[in-house]
């Protein structure tokens, strides 16, 4: 009676001993650091699948546990698979945290092309101090446009991503949007690579 259970568990088992295992690394300007592992039967099986990672992981700082990172994988080089970032979030819980009771949050949504021309979704927000109207909402939002607008158009892609996740232009964000009200925090808080992909 239990045979057949012991041969689909010895199928499963070869199953997994067929596979290579291949060691995922994230890409240069992130320190080229390991980020994972994945299995398949072939390399090719494996390229074009996205994998995540927290900052964290990559830094080993603790206070970037709340940014989740998305690879995709381009390439095989032997038992190495290399990657190219996809996009990048922080936690929901991470982000309710910040909003408070007699304050507003101003999200933005736009699109940029870097000098080297990938193109990325931008999402941007700031936390103000106390509750603002439309047309001060408004302004703030026209303000961290410009900022995230040239930061893309000056820099690469590698470049401007890693200073986005890394919150390099998180300072400038502040200074641009106090020029109308005052801001506690302004962040690029996701990002998604649109194109090109491959």
């Amino acid at each position: 009676r239990n045979m057949p259970e012991r041969r689909k568990r010895r199928r499963v088992r070869d199953k997994w001993l067929r596979k290579s295992w291949f060691t995922i690394i994230a890409p240069s300007n992130f320190g080229g650091v390991e980020i994972g592992e994945t299995a398949a039967n072939e390399p090719d099986a494996i390229v074009g699948r996205v994998v995540e990672a927290s900052l964290f992981e990559i830094t080993n700082n603790f206070e970037h546990q709340y940014v989740t990172l998305r690879f995709k994988i381009t390439k095989v080089d032997g038992e190495v698979a290399r990657t190219m970032f996809k996009g990048h979030e922080h936690l929901r819980d991470y982000l309710r945290s910040l909003t408070r009771r007699q304050t507003s949050k101003i999200d933005y949504v736009q699109d940029v092309i870097t000098k080297d021309g990938y193109k990325l979704r931008i999402y941007s927000t700031a936390i103000t101090q106390a509750k603002i109207g439309t047309t001060v909402a408004s302004a703030v939002r026209k303000a961290m446009h410009k900022v995230i607008e040239e930061g893309a158009r000056a820099r690469v892609f590698d470049e401007f991503v890693y200073n986005m996740v890394m919150g390099k232009f998180d300072e400038e964000l502040v200074r641009a949007s106090q020029r109308f009200c005052w801001v506690q925090k302004s962040f690029i808080y996701k990002s998604k690579l649109l194109a090109p992909i491959d």
